[in-house]
């Protein structure tokens, strides 16, 4: 009886050290899809290499956009 006890504890301890092994392996195994792309669309030199500074220049805003009225004294051009 004592022996059937040891050996109980013994198999339940492999069995719970070893099932989340089996079961990530189970995981990682499903998570394993290929997809082959078979068509597609490819777009070249998109990206920026250096930095480069962003101007915000509220005047030649207005003169491109046609929107610059004539100065009048005592109004602004443009407020932040």
């Amino acid at each position: 009886m004592i022996f059937a006890q040891f050996l109980f504890k013994v198999i339940k301890k492999t069995i719970l050290f070893l099932s989340p092994i089996f079961l990530f392996q189970i995981t990682v195994a499903s998570a394993q899809n290929v997809f082959i792309f078979k068509s597609g669309l490819v777009v070249n030199n998109v990206h920026q290499y250096a930095r480069e500074a962003l101007y915000t220049d509220h005047l030649a805003y207005q003169l491109n956009n046609k929107t610059l009225k004539t100065p009048v004294n005592g109004n602004t051009v443009f407020t932040d």
